[in-house]
């Protein structure tokens, strides 16, 4: 467990300056599902949004899935966000095609 912390921990430090030059693209896809995996009460949607943040090569979805791994109050949806950054950790690693 250590060593994924370290990982995600090493993953948002590489993307922040990424982060930084995405900048705010209100509307677009990425943007609904960060607020909705923040700031929903209902547990399909913030499930949906981590699931599908996962799938994303955006590095604003690594923040957003770090939080609600940390603070979400579903383990489940704990687990899926850093099932999540795993697969976006393994798609970083991997050549872009």
């Amino acid at each position: 467990m250590r060593a994924l912390c370290a990982g995600v921990i090493g993953l948002i430090f590489l993307t922040t300056v990424a982060v930084s030059s995405a900048g705010n693209r209100s509307g677009d896809s990425v943007t609904r599902l960060v607020s909705q995996l923040s700031r929903s009460s209902r547990f399909k949607l913030r499930l949906s949004a981590a699931v599908n943040l996962g799938k994303t090569r955006d590095p604003r979805a690594v923040v957003a899935l770090s939080d609600a791994a940390q603070k979400d109050r579903s383990s489940t949806i704990r687990r899926i966000a850093i099932a999540g950054l795993a697969k976006l950790a393994n798609q970083r690693s991997m050549p872009q095609t």
